[in-house]
């Protein structure tokens, strides 16, 4: 049976749908400790921007087609954090990313975070001229993208 705390969560969470640690924790009389076993029993996740400051719960978020919810610009990822989203994007685009395509595209700026993926080896980066392109540390597919990147570059430089 679920706890007091529990109910209290998910019904703050039905009126809120977002909130940070601080108004969890009073709002229900409870440590953060407290707060955090129940949102983890009920299903939560952080957001991947705002520094992970707010949470929410999977069963009140509206993820769009590719998991993401925003809320008043307060990201969520529905299988996990920062890590998860671009490794996901890289993984699943044509030609890779630049910087500031998946900056637009994930709605948060990450440079700082795939520069540590590159040194994690979570991903990979090639350097052209200027600037940077992201691609998946599968093989196969990084070869289609570059492929496909390079293409691209081509057409833009014959123009």
């Amino acid at each position: 049976m679920p706890s007091t705390v529990t109910n209290e969560l998910r019904e703050l969470f039905k009126k809120n749908m977002v909130m940070d640690i601080d108004d969890l924790q009073k709002r229900t009389s409870s440590s953060r400790i407290t707060v955090l076993r129940h949102l983890k029993e009920i299903g939560y996740i952080t957001c991947y921007n705002k520094n992970a400051k707010y949470y929410t719960l999977l069963e009140v978020a509206n993820f769009n087609e590719t998991g993401i919810f925003n809320h008043k610009g307060i990201l969520f990822f529905r299988n996990g954090g920062i890590r998860e989203l671009v490794i996901k994007e890289i993984e699943s685009s044509e030609k890779g990313y630049t910087s500031e395509e998946l900056n637009t595209k994930i709605g948060t700026r990450v440079s700082v975070q795939l520069h540590q993926f590159v040194r994690k080896n979570l991903i990979n980066r090639r350097k052209y001229s200027s600037f940077y392109v992201y691609y998946s540390i599968d093989e196969s597919t990084q070869k289609k993208q570059v492929k496909n990147r390079e293409k691209e570059l081509q057409k833009i430089s014959t123009k």
